[in-house]
């Protein structure tokens, strides 16, 4: 192989990664969208300028059932189910949205993206944002005696770009509080 044919499929490749890269960007029409769905719902739910913080963050996020009525009405969802877990069933959750991606429905998931998406965990962990479940999903245990942890694994849309959580299996049930899956 040529140098100039090896220069050619190595810039091949990073353009066609570049491009790849510019598609899971979300396009602002989308964003416009979604906070004008956002928006409707504020109406029959209106909320409190003077409020704490954390009460304003509350009002004003997205409920599941609010998630999943737009699930059926925009994605045309038929099988569209809550699965909770601000107490317990934060894996059974994650699991029931793979078992529906992976018949080629849809999941999204309510977390508290500071935690699990950032590295500043609140205080007190509250649900704070809605993200896309795109699958891959790895549970392992971890072995005590080795003093492995274990980890939950998962591949996300959110923030206009895809990524891949690792978190401790502790941690992951601090910070997941619902998943809506459906197809």
């Amino acid at each position: 192989m040529t140098h100039n044919s090896l220069m050619h499929r190595k810039t091949k490749c990073y353009c066609s990664q570049q491009k790849r890269q510019l598609q899971k960007r979300m396009p602002q029409v989308d964003w416009m969208v979604l906070s004008a769905l956002r928006e409707s719902e504020n109406l029959l739910f209106s909320i409190d300028a003077s409020a704490p913080r954390i009460i304003r963050n509350i009002s004003g996020m997205t409920k599941s059932w609010e998630m999943a009525g737009w699930a059926r009405e925009i994605l045309g969802g038929r099988e569209v189910k809550c699965h909770y877990a601000y107490f317990s069933g934060d894996l059974p959750a994650l699991q029931a949205a793979g078992a529906a991606i992976q018949a080629g429905g849809f999941a999204f998931a309510l977390v508290t993206a500071e935690g699990m998406l950032g590295n500043q965990p609140p205080p007190i962990p509250y649900p704070s944002h809605w993200i896309v479940l795109l699958g891959n999903i790895a549970i392992s245990e971890g072995n005590f005696g080795k003093l492995d942890r274990a980890c939950v694994s998962f591949d996300v849309y959110t923030w206009g770009r895809q990524m891949r959580v690792d978190i401790a299996k502790d941690s992951f049930e601090k910070y997941f509080w619902a998943a809506v899956a459906g197809r």
